[in-house]
């Protein structure tokens, strides 16, 4: 069995959600979109390719693994997903109509997904620092 199986199920997931999650947000009334400003969701959207790629490049061993040999980038892009993530949810918590229940789980289900990517970024770090020498 592969042993990345995991890895795998988990970029489909995130692929999916993804696609989604875009497809809603250009499908959606303005007045049923996420509550975030403009230049936050810009960001999001640059960031979600990053992670895909990651995820991408781990699950399958491929050569875009080589992309992650820069280390500093690397920690930007992991500060940025963390910060822009929180601040979604602070804006979005902020614009009311949430349930101290539904803002834990939603909180809980961003954790969920934020911190394989989180360790994923930091496997490939390690792989490209054990190739290089």
């Amino acid at each position: 069995m592969d042993k990345k199986i995991f890895w795998k199920m988990f970029f489909f997931i995130h692929l999916i959600s993804s696609i989604y999650n875009l497809y809603q947000l250009a499908t959606l009334p303005p007045i049923l979109q996420p509550e975030i400003p403009l230049w936050l969701g810009v960001i999001n959207l640059v960031i979600l390719p990053f992670i895909l790629i990651c995820l991408y490049a781990y699950a399958y061993s491929s050569s875009l693994r080589k992309l992650f040999k820069n280390k500093v980038l690397c920690c930007f892009f992991i500060a940025g997903m963390l910060i822009s993530d929180g601040l979604s949810m602070y804006f979005e918590f902020n614009a009311g109509g949430y349930s101290a229940y539904e803002m834990y789980a939603l909180s809980f289900i961003t954790l969920i997904f934020i911190t394989p990517v989180c360790y994923v970024v930091v496997q490939l770090l390690k792989q490209n620092k054990s190739t290089n020498h």
